[in-house]
């Protein structure tokens, strides 16, 4: 196992479009907010003219609790908030729990974070008739108080405030991007790389947020809710490009059961269509600028430009053949979709178009103590799934090697939060949502997005930890997210990632070593790696606080039939040369992937097993083949 010599500084800083919020990636387990009054499906407001409601100072506090810290939004029925929970131990946000105590800086019952939290705190003007025992209804329709509909913003509590003749609603406070600051190229967070540079917004990606705003408001028909604002200042990307509806308080309620002409669910099909439609033809042009290597300008994502969607013969990408975007966006505008599954249909029809169908991989996994080491500090993970329907295969796996460091009680604990950590958050952003079919985002960008906050998430736990147990906790990581043919890496430390394909080995990582920079600057061979008396000092793992997120460094590949990945911890690569490790999967037509990862640990040990042994290899072939 390495030792951690130094660190690379950095800082990691998130950034929000129209509000802050600490959501850590995780998303609550408990779907019912803590509310404390009586609501109904449709409140009418106090008719109160443009007078605007007066709003609370900056540091108020409410109901003892929410301390309002900026104004984020103003109408004359309603006040948005940016605010903190002083007390979140009160009630787990995460699991609902009530058992914590104050000064409890985790729930007792699931471990998260109690304290320092935000939210978006609504505050609504009650007319002077409605009761002052707290029993004042919420003009926020039901199902989204009881958090029923997926895709919208959660709610967390309500509360009553009869002196000021006020009522509140705790929305959480949603991380991310609005769709139209992404088409106007003003924010860096989810369109940048890592040389910090704006990159276009590619189709496929495109296709997907769209498929999903209309997922939502398939969702908000089903539940009789029409008249929300789906438009682009309202519709939010959070980190793993999962699209959430922010502000839905302004929606109605509709009888879907009733007879009458559902004239409102095709007007919001209808507004839809519109409204992606102009943001379609701003990201295109994002594109057009950002290609030709000028500076986007906001201006061309306001929506009442006279700019539009590229006709058939002009669309490429996932985008070709007899659909494409702009005749599905026509036909909606048109009212050619009667209701808003059949746009969402269409809409994802044409994002499953770019997945290759006619893949398959197989894979084997093994670790091993070695003959020197007294416990194994390596963790391996994999998940995979296949989804095999309309003569269609998708594979997905997730696989990862952390090789963790510190010693008895310290260097396994920290692989296996890393290990578990980035397996957790990636199968509930996109492994579990693709096989509940939802229209989920898979393209290269936004698995690298995830792979990347995935892995600094496991890096926040592990140094947590760490402080909490006032001990040295650290691990390298390797990990592969494989979507269809595409491999998305991502890699701290010297654990490694090789291609393998025709009978040839090549690395797709780079070693965060020191024998490895010694390489790179032509001070040593790459032979010497294997004898250099520093080869195990590496300068980048988690578990140190200042780790960056340009320091997860982030790779893609394309895998081809009759060719593999290899993942492996420095226990293998360090004692078993290239050579030998390209012969030993050359055997991939005679053994199966488990069969040949033992055949690997077997080689490690005899050149003395010095260390842990760790292995994956997956291996790809043509369907049917």
């Amino acid at each position: 196992s390495p030792t951690m010599q130094t660190a690379q500084g950095g800082t990691i800083t998130q950034e929000f479009d129209d509000m802050e919020g600490d959501t850590q990636g995780e998303t609550p387990s408990e779907s019912v907010p803590e509310n404390n009054l009586t609501h109904s499906a449709t409140i009418p407001l106090p008719e109160l003219g443009s007078q605007l409601l007066s709003s609370l100072e900056d540091g108020s506090l409410v109901a003892g609790r929410y301390q309002a810290m900026t104004l984020l939004s103003s109408t004359p029925h309603s006040n948005i908030y940016d605010a903190v929970d002083q007390h979140g131990y009160l009630r787990c946000w995460a699991c609902g729990s009530a058992n914590s105590e104050e000064g409890d800086i985790y729930c007792v019952e699931c471990g998260a974070q109690l304290t320092g939290r935000h939210y978006r705190l609504q505050e609504f003007r009650l007319s002077p008739d409605f009761p002052a025992d707290g029993s004042a209804p919420v003009p926020v329709p039901e199902v989204f108080l009881n958090n029923e509909v997926q895709g919208v913003a959660h709610v967390y509590n309500t509360l009553q405030d009869a002196e000021a003749g006020r009522v509140y609603v705790v929305w959480e406070a949603v991380m991310g991007s609005t769709l139209n600051s992404l088409a106007a190229g003003v924010r860096s967070d989810v369109i940048t790389t890592q040389s910090g540079s704006l990159e276009a917004i590619d189709e496929e990606r495109a296709l997907s947020w769209m498929a999903q705003a209309a997922e939502v408001l398939v969702r908000l028909h089903s539940v009789g809710i029409v008249g929300c604002a789906m438009t682009g200042d309202n519709l939010v990307i959070q980190p793993g490009d999962r699209l959430m509806l922010v502000d839905p308080s302004g929606c109605r309620a509709f009888d879907p059961e009733s007879k009458q002409e559902p004239s409102e669910q095709l007007l919001d099909v209808l507004n839809l269509a519109v409204e992606l439609e102009h943001w379609y033809t701003a990201v295109h042009a994002l594109s057009e600028t950002l290609h030709e290597g000028g500076t986007p300008t906001p201006a061309s994502a306001e929506p009442g430009n006279d700019q539009v969607v590229s006709g058939a013969e002009e669309t490429t990408g996932p985008l070709t053949g007899e659909k494409n975007i702009s005749t599905v966006l026509s036909r909606a505008k048109e009212v050619g979709y009667t209701t808003a599954e059949e746009f969402f249909q269409a809409l994802e029809e044409l994002s499953d178009t770019g997945m290759p169908a006619n893949f398959q991989f197989v894979s084997g996994r093994a670790s091993d103590l070695g003959l020197v080491r007294q416990i194994n500090e390596d963790s391996v993970l994999t998940i995979e799934a296949i989804v095999l329907e309309h003569e269609r295969s998708l594979p997905v796996g997730l696989y990862v090697i952390a090789d963790g460091m510190g010693g008895h009680e310290n260097g396994e604990v920290a692989s296996s939060v890393a290990a578990r950590t980035i397996g957790g958050l990636v199968n509930s952003a996109l492994i579990g949502p693709l096989l509940a079919g939802d229209s989920v985002p898979r393209d290269p960008t936004t698995c690298g997005g995830l792979l990347r906050q995935a892995v600094l998430e496991a890096n926040r736990r592990i140094t947590t930890l760490a402080g909490e147990r006032k001990s040295d906790l650290g691990t390298t990581v390797v990990a592969a997210l494989v979507v269809g043919n595409h491999v998305t890496l991502a890699n701290v430390g010297d654990s490694r990632a090789y291609s393998w394909h025709e009978g040839e080995l090549a690395p797709i990582t780079q070693d965060h070593s020191l024998v490895a920079q010694l390489v790179a600057a032509g001070q040593i061979s790459p032979e010497e790696i294997y004898t250099h008396p520093r080869r195990n000092e590496i300068f980048r793992a988690l578990g140190d606080p200042r780790l960056s997120e340009e320091e997860v460094d982030i790779y893609h590949h394309r895998l081809q039939p009759g060719g593999g990945l290899l993942l492996c911890s420095d226990g293998l690569w360090d004692f078993v040369r290239d050579a030998t490790i390209a012969g030993t999967l050359s055997n991939a037509g005679k053994e199966d992937p488990q069969a040949i990862c033992q055949m690997l640990i077997n080689q490690a040990n005899a050149q003395g097993g010095e260390d842990n042994i760790s292995a994956i290899f997956v291996l790809v072939s043509a369907r049917g083949a």
